[in-house]
C-alpha cells in the first residue's frame, strides 16, 4: 500500500526523481463507524470522554473498535512508525465545532489509554512525508508503468492516477477533436 516509484527507471531521470506512494484503505475517509459529521450524527454518536455533556461516555467502547481498525488498516503498510490516515468525506463537515469536537476528544483519550501504541495529531501530507523520511525506512522501489489505475475488476480510471501525464493530456486533446469532428458531421447531415 505504501512505496517508491521511479518513473521511467532511474536511467532516464537519475536516483533523485522518486515519488513516494500510498494508498488509502477505505477511499479518503474515516474507519467505518468513525464518521463524526453532524449528517451521519444519528447513525454516529459524538465521541464522549465526560459523561457531564451527554448522557452517556463511550469511548472505552469507541476506542476499543477503533483500535482494532487501526491494526487491519496497519496491516497493509510498511512498519515505518508512521500511518496517515485521512478522515473525510465529500459534502461534509458541515458543523466543524460538532465534527472537531469529537475528534479532539478522540484524539485526547486515543492518546492517554493507547499511548503504548499510538500517538495521534492532527496532520498534513507533508509532515507525514517528513516524519518517513525521518525514519529511514526503505521502501519497495517500483519502476513499472501506473496506466491505468483499476478501481475494481469492473472499473479503471484511465489517465486519472498515471505515470504517463503526457498521455493524459494526448487523450484530452484528442477527445476535443473527436467531439468537434462528430458535431460537424452531425450538423452536416442534418443540413
Amino acid at each position: 500500500m505504501e512505496w517508491i516509484q521511479q518513473p521511467m527507471g532511474e536511467d532516464t531521470f537519475g536516483s533523485d526523481y522518486k515519488i513516494l506512494f500510498h494508498m488509502n484503505t477505505g477511499l479518503y475517509g474515516p474507519p467505518g463507524g468513525y464518521d463524526f459529521d453532524m449528517v451521519d450524527a444519528g447513525s454516529q454518536p459524538p465521541w464522549e470522554n465526560d459523561m457531564k455533556f451527554y448522557d452517556t461516555e463511550n469511548a472505552a467502547k469507541e476506542a476499543q473498535g477503533l483500535d482494532e481498525a487501526i491494526q487491519q488498516i496497519a496491516a497493509g503498510y510498511p512498519e515505518h512508525g508512521h500511518l496517515f490516515m485521512l478522515w473525510g468525506w465529500d459534502f461534509e463537515y458541515q458543523d466543524a465545532h460538532y465534527n472537531y469536537k469529537s475528534m479532539d476528544q478522540m484524539i485526547t483519550y486515543m492518546n492517554e489509554k493507547y499511548a503504548d501504541k499510538y500517538h495521534f495529531i492532527y496532520s498534513t501530507p507533508s509532515n507525514y512525508v517528513d516524519a518517513v523520511a525521518a525514519s529511514q525506512f526503505t521502501f519497495t522501489t517500483k519502476e513499472e508503468d501506473l496506466f491505468p489505475l483499476e478501481g475494481d475488476p469492473s472499473s479503471f480510471w484511465t489517465g486519472y492516477f498515471t505515470s504517463r501525464a503526457n498521455a493524459k493530456s494526448y487523450i484530452r486533446a484528442a477527445s476535443s477533436k473527436l467531439t468537434a469532428s462528430n458535431n460537424l458531421f452531425t450538423w452536416g447531415s442534418l443540413n
